[in-house]
């Protein structure tokens, strides 16, 4: 049995037993004072029980909350009754007063005068209770604004279709005869009625633009309110969720983004090129260095995983969250690269040409973290904007070509070699995520800059003419600047 089944087990037991003193007690209709005092230890000893057991499960394991909450709820609930049985007469002629009423009620055991005071640590499990029925019937709500707000989207994209299609038959574009659906000829009036109250539906749902937010917006901005109140009665036994250090812990919603990138990648060409003549025995060495700066066209996928939960901070009724993530990708590129001009390399050969350096593809392996914030300020909450930071190597496939005339031939074509190779090259990112909903759809969009340090590479040719000339050319590492922009669609890996 794991721990979570163990702590699982002895809350139900525990619950059980407390429940069962209380049915008895009422059962009889009275409670001596030492059976009272071992009732209220065993309602105790249940809420702890209950307390441990919330500690081993997820904060967004929303189907052990709701479990957890009803079995305190009804601990409350034992309490309150046990507090209204009386005490059995005594022997003695002295009567025990029952127990102070649980929190917020009166009754028996109430002094004259009013209620007793309700201790704090109570009251907090009052508010946390209380919260915890309001973001119920909020998440309720939001689900079926959502599922109104698609239908809403449905029914409009079908009258508009239709209407147009009625529209080209008044034109004459098209006969009657011409529509395989019946339903395009349906009463016009009708279908402006259904476009009419689908537009009301998303204004309502959605909000005017550059207005006040729907009542879809309102409804999650209500839910970070109490989710920021939860936060700030962490640490109590009950409904709030146990302290998990100096932030509480966010929903564990393992999730994947994929989406579609394009930019441009703008590369430093750096290196040598060497050209070697060995006539007569005596080397002579024409060293070149190389240097351009080129532009390629970049387009690609992207797939980020986020394994881990996000941290939450609350900020303003919104939220500060920072996850970590994992990416990959590939990326193609399209364009020249960078091209160095060399001329007269080595007196007699004298080499002119070109030497071209450029990017064939790449695929991205990072590691970073992102942090974002979600606020009422920022387009009625349906909107974050953040920064992530990532770092790690791109598998890189280069070409570097040689291509040379000779002076000394006339300058007809004298050397040509070209090598492509894959290297593992470091990796650095950083990008602004800006998180919005288009159509009831999450996207994210995300700008960036990613510099990668490829690896040097070598390549050499012999004249074609000059059987004593050598040319040897040198890539070095110099950095190459992305600058891309990324469209993704997240989706849920896990059900919560």
């Amino acid at each position: 049995m794991s721990p979570y089944q163990k702590a699982l087990a002895g809350a139900e037991a525990a619950f059980i037993d407390e429940h069962d003193l209380v049915t008895k007690a009422q059962t009889r209709g009275c409670v001596d004072a030492k059976e009272r005092a071992r009732i209220i230890a065993s309602i105790r000893k249940a809420q702890d029980a209950i307390d441990q057991w919330w500690r081993s499960v997820a904060w967004d394991n929303e189907k052990d909350w709701k479990y957890g909450n009803i079995m305190m709820l009804k601990t409350m609930s034992d309490y309150d009754a046990l507090s209204r049985i009386p005490p059995c007469p005594s022997t003695t002629g002295v009567t025990t007063p029952p127990p102070p009423p649980p929190p917020g009620q009166g009754g028996v055991g109430t002094p004259p005068g009013g209620e007793t005071e309700i201790p704090p640590e109570n009251k907090k499990l009052i508010e946390c209770g209380k919260i915890y029925v309001q973001l119920q019937k909020i998440d309720s709500e939001i689900d079926q604004l959502e599922r109104e707000l698609k239908d809403a989207y449905s029914d409009r994209e079908s009258a508009e279709a239709n209407l147009k299609d009625i529209d080209n038959v008044k034109k004459g574009i098209w006969t009657k005869d011409d529509l395989s659906d019946p339903s395009i000829m349906d009463d016009e009036a009708e279908l402006k009625t259904k476009l009419e109250k689908a537009n009301k539906d998303i204004k309502r749902i959605e909000g005017a633009e550059g207005g006040d937010p729907g009542d879809l917006e309102r409804a999650k901005y209500e839910k970070r309110k109490l989710q920021a109140q939860l936060l700030e009665l962490q640490g109590h036994v009950g409904v709030c969720p146990p302290p998990r250090g100096p932030a509480e812990k966010a929903s564990f919603q393992p999730r994947v983004e994929i989406g579609v990138q394009t930019g441009l990648a703008h590369s430093f060409g750096g290196g040598s090129l060497t050209g070697v003549d060995s006539f007569g025995g005596i080397f002579r060495v024409d060293l070149r260095p190389l240097q351009g700066v080129g532009s390629q066209f970049a387009i690609g996928g992207q797939i980020t995983l986020f394994p881990f939960p996000a941290w939450q901070f609350p900020v303003n009724g919104g939220a500060l969250s920072a996850q970590p993530f994992l990416r990959t990708g590939i990326s193609g590129f399209v364009g020249d690269g960078v091209t160095s001009n060399v001329v007269g390399v080595n007196a007699v050969p004298f080499g002119t040409g070109d030497v071209i350096q450029r990017s064939n593809w790449g695929v991205p392996i990072l590691g970073g973290l992102r942090v974002s914030v979600s606020s009422p300020q920022f387009d009625g909450g349906g909107t974050s904007i953040g920064l992530e930071v990532a770092g790690g190597v791109q598998i890189t496939n280069r070409t570097a070509t040689l291509s040379l005339v000779e002076g000394g031939a006339g300058f007809t074509p004298g050397a040509f070699a070209s090598v492509s190779e894959t290297t593992i090259d470091p990796m650095f990112s950083v990008g602004v995520p800006v998180g919005f909903q288009w159509n009831a759809q999450p996207i994210v969009l995300t700008p960036s800059v990613n510099v990668v340090f490829p690896q040097g590479f070598s390549l050499g040719a012999p004249s074609w003419h000059f059987p004593s000339e050598t040319y040897r050319v040198r890539t070095s590492s110099s950095a190459e600047v992305q600058f891309v922009i990324n469209a993704a669609v997240p989706f849920d890996l896990l059900t919560p």
